[in-house]
C-alpha cells in the first residue's frame, strides 16, 4: 500500500496515542476513529487539515493493508479500537524519512478568513466585523485548548510539545492581528 499524507497522519496519532488533555494521554492506548480524530482537532488539524470523514476512511484501508489492527472488541456504537502493527510502524518511518527527506516546502494556505479580509471593502461593515468577532473569539476559546494541553504536558520537551508552543504563540498573533482587522473596519454609513 502507498501510503498518502491521511493514512500516515492517521498511523502517526494513532502511534502516539491520545493528545495532552484527553483521557489516555501518555498511556500509548488504542484508539477509535473518534478518538483519532479528536486527537486530530487537538493537534495536527491547526496546521494539517486532517477531516472526520478522511480518519473514518482511512481506518478500513489501513487495517486491510495490514497496518494497524483491532485492539479489543467494538465498544458502544461499534467503535473498533486500533494499534498500530509493526508493519505499520516501519512503513510510518519510511513514510517520514521521505517526507523529510524531501527538504523544505511552501506552506500552501487556504483560509477563508483572509479572503474575507482581504475582500471586506465589499461587505457590509457591520457583518464583516461580526464576522471578525466571530473569527476572534474562536481564536481565543483555541489559545485557552492550547495552554490547557502545554499545562497537561508539564515539562515534558518532546517535539509535540514544540509545535503546541508554536501553536498558542500563534494562535497569540492571530487574536492580536484580529485585533487590529476590526479598527480598520470603518463604521457603517448612516
Amino acid at each position: 500500500m502507498k501510503l498518502t499524507s491521511t493514512g500516515a497522519c492517521v498511523l502517526g496519532l494513532l502511534q502516539m496515542g491520545p493528545a495532552p488533555g484527553q483521557p489516555g494521554f501518555g498511556q500509548g492506548v488504542p484508539m477509535t476513529g473518534g478518538q483519532v480524530f479528536a486527537a486530530a482537532e487537538r493537534s495536527v488539524s491547526r496546521f494539517w487539515n486532517l477531516t472526520r470523514s478522511q480518519v473514518y476512511a482511512e481506518l478500513p484501508r489501513l487495517h486491510a493493508a495490514g497496518l494497524i489492527e483491532a485492539a479489543a472488541d467494538p465498544g458502544p456504537r461499534n467503535a473498533q479500537p486500533y494499534q498500530v502493527t509493526e508493519a505499520g510502524r516501519r512503513q510510518f518511518a519510511e513514510w517520514i524519512a521521505a517526507f523529510v527527506s524531501y527538504g523544505p516546502r511552501d506552506d500552501q494556505l487556504r483560509s477563508p478568513l483572509m479572503l474575507a479580509v482581504f475582500f471586506g471593502g465589499f461587505v457590509p461593515p457591520s457583518r464583516l466585523a461580526s464576522l471578525v468577532q466571530e473569527y476572534r473569539s474562536r481564536r481565543q476559546r483555541s489559545l485557552a485548548i492550547a495552554q490547557d494541553m502545554l499545562g497537561a504536558l508539564g515539562g515534558d520537551t518532546s517535539l509535540p510539545g514544540a509545535a503546541l508552543v508554536r501553536r498558542a504563540a500563534y494562535e497569540e498573533m492571530m487574536i492580536d492581528w484580529l485585533g487590529e482587522v476590526l479598527r480598520r473596519i470603518p463604521s457603517d454609513p448612516d
